[in-house]
Formats: structure tokens, sequence, C-alpha cells
């Protein structure tokens, strides 16, 4: 469904006249996405609580798993006039992971700062290395995150006291997920942020791992 309304959108795109459906098919292919992140974050809880997510790690480039999620959520950040771009800091390094699961927990960490950061404000997607692990990042310029809630991120079912920005829903277990990952990777969840000043979202790895490729 996702794929079919972005390819809606796309043609539509193209046609001078009838914005309605333009419209239209864009919130289509918003809500598709999100229904798809809150089905998949359902299926990874159930997984997580049966202790049955496995880890099939490969070797592959930042940038192309970084590209590929600003493109899956380009057209969510379009409808609050959100850029969403790699970070101008940001380097193409060579990571060992399961990258499907590491899409999930880059997208789960998008979708988070798309939902509340405002509108008009720009969100940055990278990769670096630092103080020997892989660095994946989300920074944006939301409304921040008070120590408080911070104590909460990583618990399941947790909701935080910032409301979204464009009244989108949240069940609660996304950064409980991409704890969980992470932990299974060997690496961590870190989060960088001040009341008022945005924040900084960082998925980090070891560089070297225990993982054996598949």
């Amino acid at each position: 469904m996702v794929g079919t309304s972005e390819y809606v959108v796309h043609e539509l795109n193209g046609l001078p006249t009838f914005p309605e459906l333009r419209e239209m098919a864009g919130l289509t292919a918003q809500s598709a996405r999100q229904m798809l992140q809150s089905l998949n974050c359902i299926l990874d809880a159930a997984a997580i609580e049966r202790g049955n997510i496995q880890l099939h790690p490969t070797r592959f480039k930042s940038h192309s798993m970084i590209k590929e999620a600003i493109a899956f959520w380009h057209f969510t950040a379009h409808s609050k006039n959100q850029q969403l771009v790699i970070g101008s800091d940001s380097d193409d390094i060579e990571l060992f992971a399961d990258r499907i699961r590491l899409m999930d927990c880059l997208g789960n960490l998008i979708s988070n700062a798309i939902k509340y950061a405002e509108l008009n404000t720009r969100i940055e997607v990278g990769s670096s290395v630092r103080d020997g692990h892989w660095c994946l990042y989300v920074k944006d310029e939301g409304p921040g995150i008070s120590d408080k809630d911070l104590q909460k991120l990583g618990n399941a079912f947790q909701r935080l006291s910032a409301n979204p920005t464009g009244g989108e829903s949240s069940i609660g277990i996304g950064l409980f997920i991409v704890t969980r990952i992470m932990e299974l990777h060997g690496g961590r969840l870190e989060v960088f942020s001040e009341k008022g000043k945005g924040s900084c979202f960082e998925l980090l790895l070891p560089e070297e791992t225990s993982l054996n490729a598949s």
C-alpha cells in the first residue's frame, strides 16, 4: 500500500490540475507509512517478548541506508514542511550489523523527530565513527526532552509529556524496541537533549563486534 500510494503521489505531481487529489494521495501515503510502522512495532515487541529476534548481520555502507530511510519518510516530513536531510558532517562508513533491524531503529528515530519537531524545521540524519563506535544519529529542532521524560526513554508503553506537533498518535513502544535491538547488537541508544533546544538520538555500535556473519 505504501508503494502504491507514493506512486500515485508521484504521478499526480506532474499534473497542473486537481490539487485536492494530490493532497488526498499524500495523506493516504502518510497514513500508510504510519500504519506500517505501527504494525512493525507491534510485531517486533511481540518477538522481543518471546525472545525470538535473531540477527543476520551483513556489511553495508551507512549512507545507502540513510538515503533509503530519508526517501521513505520524505513525504511525511514534507507534509509538515520539514527538511529531512543527510547531516553536513556525516561520514559514509561501513557497518557490520543486521541492516533490516538497524533500518527499523533508524526509522523509529526519524519518525519521532518528524512527529515532535515543529513545522518548518530541519532534521538531520547521519553517521560517524567516534570512541571506538559506529554512530548513526538523528538530530532535530524539536522541543527537547525534560529530565523526567529522559528517565522514561526505552521503557515500553511510556508516553512523554511533549505532544506531537501535527496531531499524530503514538503507541509508546518505538524506543523500547530500538533499545532492545541495539542491546542485541552489543550497542546502545544514547540521547542528548535540552528542553527547548532540540534533541539528538544516537545509535551506537561497537566497531569490534562479536556478531557472526550469516
